[in-house]
């Protein structure tokens, strides 16, 4: 069996479709597909078209990694939600990371049978042994990372620091098995192999850490924004308490002024020179977190003159986490605000609207808002117009997240003058 040519190219087929396929698993793992799946398959499918046909027609094995990493990024780029930074990052690791399994199974096998490389050019056992550890240590590697789950985006700078020696990695078992492997003895050769592997393993660690750390960055920014909103809503609580004081204090004086006037013309004027103005009742929608979001962004459409209107009732949306509810709400609602204030003709009407219904077993959110800005969509996204691009990330596409964790819909329509958000949750869930 060994001696036979079928066999080898059937085991090559097999080898090509099982590494395409460990990286199928992996970017669909990492990240949040942004087609239908039948196209996503599609596409991949042709991939391995491209692939099973550089393998016929005998392209170079350098020029086929280049070509394989290329497509996998363009896979990687136009079927998930990702920025491009993390399009190229997770391709490389896993393409590093198959060439450092190989090299590192090849040499363990010549050391281990003290053969020399070479022989591994044949069809013999010694080569069948280096396939089938470096596919198990495939394996074994492709479960590992399923649980680092880098869903985080990585910056630009973060790309930078990260490329650079994923491609040295690369670069360097390509020239060691392109020029040197003849030279290196067979302990050498283990021992760079293994340490470059390392680095690989390193590098996916630091990886890890980067989107662990700027999840964090997020989260932390959202926990002061809800910390600043129960301060400032508590505050507001706290002087239309006094107000009330000094006004019910102030109003047994004014009856006492007016039981001494003598005629209803100095009782009139009395009562006109009055000013006493009653504090804004807080609203309250049965769910703690959004009656302080509502009254917050209540106030802030009073000061700019934006109309907002609400029929509410958010008792039921207990099983959302008060992290997403913030999340969701606060986003929506600063974007609407947001585009309400670039509204600069007076003409035209200024308004938030939030309707919350519940229906059988399903919640329905519909937030509008007027606009007149134009809205910016490059690959299924929203592209914003604020300058700090890279912190924008808690906005729409966060909402999204947020929605997709408890199974939820998200759909948004808009035209020339309105901008509309429709959140549809099942209760069931």
């Amino acid at each position: 069996m060994l001696n036979s040519i079928i066999f080898w190219k059937l085991l090559d087929i097999f080898i090509l479709i099982l590494e395409w396929i460990s990286l199928y698993i992996l970017v669909n793992d990492l990240s949040t597909i942004k087609v239908n799946k039948k196209q996503s398959l599609l596409s991949f499918s042709l991939i391995l078209g491209i692939a099973f046909s550089m393998n016929i027609f005998g392209i170079l094995p350098d020029l086929r990694l280049l070509i394989s990493i290329v497509l996998s990024i363009f896979y990687f780029k136009l079927n998930y939600e990702v920025n491009l930074s993390k399009a190229f990052i997770i391709p490389l690791v896993y393409w590093l990371m198959l060439i450092g399994i190989d090299a590192l199974s090849i040499s363990g096998v010549v050391y281990i049978n003290d053969i020399s490389v070479n022989m591994l050019l044949d069809y013999n056992l010694y080569r069948l042994e280096a396939i089938i550890l470096a596919k198990s240590f495939l394996l074994i590697g492709i479960l590992v990372l399923k649980y680092f789950k880098l869903s985080g985006q990585i910056s630009k700078n973060d790309f930078i620091y990260v490329g650079i020696p994923i491609c040295t990695n690369i670069l360097s078992l390509l020239i060691i098995f392109k020029m040197g492997i003849s030279k290196l003895d067979n302990f050498n050769l283990i021992f760079i192999s293994f340490f470059i592997l390392l680095s690989s393993i390193s590098l996916l660690i630091i990886i890890y850490k980067i989107t662990t750390s700027n999840k964090l960055k997020i989260e932390n920014e959202f926990m002061k924004e809800k910390i600043d909103l129960e301060y400032r809503y508590y505050k507001k609580i706290e002087e239309n308490q006094e107000s009330i004081k000094r006004i019910y204090h102030d109003m047994k004086n004014h009856m006492i002024c007016i039981s001494n006037l003598s005629n209803e013309k100095d009782v009139k004027e009395y009562i006109n020179s009055l000013d006493l103005k009653i504090p804004d009742i807080n609203f309250k929608f049965g769910n703690k977190i959004l009656d302080i979001i509502i009254n917050e962004k209540y106030q802030i459409c009073k000061e700019k003159g934006v109309k907002f209107d609400i029929v509410a009732d958010f008792s039921n949306l207990d099983f959302i986490d008060m992290m997403d509810l913030c999340v969701i709400f606060s986003n929506a609602l600063d974007n609407a605000i947001e585009a309400c204030d670039k509204i600069l003709d007076e003409s035209i009407s200024k308004y938030i609207s939030i309707n919350v219904t519940y229906i059988n077993s399903f919640c329905f959110i519909k937030i509008e808002n007027s606009k007149v800005n134009d809205i910016n969509i490059k690959n299924n996204n929203f592209i914003t117009n604020k300058k700090d691009k890279s912190m924008h990330g808690i906005g729409l596409k966060n909402i999204k997240d947020a929605v997709n964790k408890y199974d939820g819909n998200l759909n948004i329509e808009f035209d020339d003058d309105k901008f509309l958000l429709k959140i549809i949750f099942s209760l069931k869930n």
